[in-house]
Formats: structure tokens, sequence, C-alpha cells
């Protein structure tokens, strides 16, 4: 079953966690820009995607981490615990209104660099 996950991420998490990502052999690319108000500087960084069962139990903690070439469980764990998590049955469109919920809930917006 595929899922809608969201992960938000920590601005000063971000490298550190796309490492993680990529030891998983997950591509997160650049991830969205989010900030509390929608302007520069952003604060943390959004990522959305359809994802395995097996690697949403793993973003919710539903199973632990393991040992990754570069990354111990522990780390894994600690970047996970620094990032806001949900997901949800992915169907059409539900993927985006799931992203949009998750920003309203966490008080973010997309950043518009051309504002401010």
């Amino acid at each position: 079953m595929r899922h809608s996950l969201v992960v938000i991420v920590p601005a000063d998490q971000w490298d550190t966690y796309r490492a993680m990502a990529q030891a998983m052999g997950y591509e997160p690319g650049a991830g969205v820009p989010l900030s509390a108000n929608g302007i520069s500087p952003e604060t943390h960084r959004g990522l959305h995607d359809a994802a395995s069962s097996s690697r949403v139990a793993l973003m919710t903690g539903t199973v632990a981490p393991v040992d990754l070439p570069g990354h111990t469980a522990a780390e894994i764990a600690d970047a996970i615990s620094q990032c806001i998590v949900s997901a949800d049955p992915a169907t059409g469109e539900r993927n985006a209104e799931h992203f949009a919920r998750v920003l309203e809930a966490q008080g973010l917006a997309v950043v518009d660099f051309d504002a401010g």
C-alpha cells in the first residue's frame, strides 16, 4: 500500500536528513523551503511523496532504524526525531491536500523568495 508521506525538516538539519535519506535509497530532492510567514529566510524544508508502508513505518517510529553505511541507527533515529512526519493513505489529489493540511497545522507556508 502506498501512503502520502509529508516530512518537515528543520532547515539546519536538512543536509543531515538528506544524507540519511540517500543512504536508505531515497532521493529527497531539494525540498520545499518553508517559514512561518512565507518570507525568507526558510526555517524548514518540506517533502511530500508517495511512500511504501515500510518507509512510513520507519519515519513514524513503528519500526526502529538499522545501521546503514555511514549512519548508525541512533543517528538515523535522531534525524527522524527532529522532523515532523505525517502519513495518510494516498489517493489522487488527496496528496496535495495532505501537504497543505500539514503546513497549516504547523503554521508554515512555502517561502516566496520574491516577497519581502
